[in-house]
């Protein structure tokens, strides 16, 4: 299943116009772009720590690298749960990516939400500070931001960053909104895995943040008598990957087990 999950995704470098290849950014990466406001530099505050989606994205890139596999648990406690496991422990290109990959090494059998409660138990609030800082520094040394800002206070330090790439945040918004466009069709997102993720992972923080994170990205890319229609778009899309109806498709079972697991370490947060 994962060679043919690799396939579709087209994981793999990005041909630069001198020929050389550059590193795609992670799903992590590209979460951490559509969050960041392009003004102040920072990220949303969020009463759910934005941790568990930022965790839960690195597990989903390892599914879809192929480094990680599911595998249907079969003992009394996981019995026909979707299980993750390693198989192939070879480092990465990215930091982060590798440190949860070791992570996850270490694990006993687990579902996604596991894993990601696993990987964040004990976590206190300068710990919570280092996840956001491995993903920034990552997007640094690609070019893409730049330092502005270092704030150290009692629960460590803050950070935020000016745009050295617009573009790239923008390719992501681009390709997301055509996704959940007025010509949307929930049977025809073949192509849209990644974006899939991304759009309804920020929806899951759509109401646990300062501002809405769906309301400000439709004002970004959409003109306002639009915006009632994609609203309904997005929500038909977390419909579908919400209900086991997703499963009959490997792609479609794939990402409703990452969205799955993703929804369950947000919700033990309740």
């Amino acid at each position: 299943m994962n060679d043919l999950l690799i396939k579709a995704t087209n994981y793999g470098g990005v041909e630069e116009e001198d020929g050389a290849t550059a590193q795609p950014l992670t799903l992590a990466e590209e979460f951490f772009l559509l969050l960041l406001d392009r003004d102040s530099g920072k990220l949303p505050k969020s009463v759910i720590p934005l941790y568990h989606g930022f965790i839960g994205l690195a597990i989903g890139e390892l599914l879809l690298m192929g480094k990680l596999t599911l595998f249907k648990g079969t003992n009394f406690s996981h019995k026909n749960k979707m299980l993750v496991k390693v198989i192939d422990a070879s480092k990465t290109h990215n930091q982060f990516l590798n440190y949860i990959l070791s992570k996850i090494s270490k694990c006993k059998s687990r579902s996604i939400a596991g894993c990601i409660l696993h990987i964040t138990d004990g976590m206190y609030q300068n710990n919570i500070k280092k996840v956001n800082y491995a993903i920034g520094r990552e997007l640094v040394e690609k070019g893409i931001l730049f330092t502005k800002n270092r704030k150290t206070g009692f629960f460590g330090t803050k950070y935020s960053y000016n745009f050295l790439d617009h573009h790239q945040k923008t390719k992501i918004e681009k390709v997301c909104s055509s996704l959940v466009s007025v010509a949307f069709d929930e049977h025809k997102c073949d192509g849209f895995s990644r974006e899939i993720i991304l759009m309804l992972t920020l929806r899951q923080y759509n109401y646990v943040t300062t501002t809405s994170l769906i309301s400000k990205f439709l004002h970004a890319n959409f003109p306002i008598n639009q915006h009632e229609t994609i609203h309904k778009n997005i929500k038909m899309l977390d419909k579908k990957y919400s209900t086991t109806n997703a499963m009959d498709v490997p792609m479609d079972k794939m990402l409703y087990t990452i969205l799955l697991g993703i929804r369950g370490a947000y919700d033990s947060e309740f």
